[in-house]
């Protein structure tokens, strides 16, 4: 029997004691034993964890940009409740119409960061809705170009007081300076991504890290 084993377990019998009284009830330091001791472990059992699931600065980053994504979701849902609109992408297409002009669909779809599929899934609902139409583009006749319709001006003027109050609920607590210095990271980091977007999306992830390694 080691003496480190001998000295851990005599500082245990006099916390225990400490909190029990003078008691010899060998059961009942026992039991005390397996309710204060039975989770811990000394750093020497700690189980080891892989280097590539541990917490870095970097999965941080990645995790609460996620965390604010869907905070921001929950607020927009509040914001558009009542209206024609049902998500933040909706409004999204409608306010690039609206301030960007017409679009065929891939260029509205790529403007918003889209995938394809879901971004034609938003352009139908619009134009169910009436709040975008849509007619053959002169340059291309395989393409459609799509304007925003009164009724879709209407509905974006109807919710862009609410949306700016998300913008601002969004912002949090930060300062002026503060929210500065986020806007240009975060539009460093749109800068950086975009391209890969859409000039990559056919690449694995193992193509696009070893592309950018050197960069990052």
């Amino acid at each position: 029997m080691s003496y480190a084993f001998i000295r851990q377990l005599t500082e245990a019998a006099e916390q225990y004691e400490a909190q029990n009284g003078n008691t010899q009830d060998l059961a009942a330091f026992g039991a005390w034993l397996q309710a204060n001791y039975a989770n811990s472990r000394s750093p020497m059992q700690q189980p080891s964890v892989p280097q590539a699931v541990q917490e870095t600065t970097e999965s941080r980053i990645g995790s609460y940009i996620i965390f604010l994504y869907r905070y921001a979701k929950g607020y927009t849902k509040k914001a558009l409740e009542g209206s024609p609109l049902q998500t933040v992408d909706e409004f999204s297409f409608l306010i690039s119409l609206m301030f960007g002009g017409s679009k065929t669909k891939t260029e509205l779809i790529r403007h918003a960061v889209q995938e394809k599929t879901s971004g034609m899934e938003v352009i139908k609902r619009l134009l169910q809705q009436g709040l975008i139409r849509q007619e053959g583009d002169t340059a291309d006749r395989r393409s459609k170009r799509l304007y925003i319709t009164p009724e879709g001006q209407q509905t974006l003027f109807g919710v862009f007081e609410k949306m700016n109050q998300v913008s601002q609920i969004v912002a949090g607590n930060l300062s002026t300076s503060e929210r500065e210095q986020l806007l240009q990271l975060l539009h460093k980091l749109h800068l950086f991504h975009k391209p890969i977007f859409l000039k990559q999306k056919e690449a694995s992830l193992a193509e696009i890290y070893a592309k950018i390694a050197g960069n990052i």
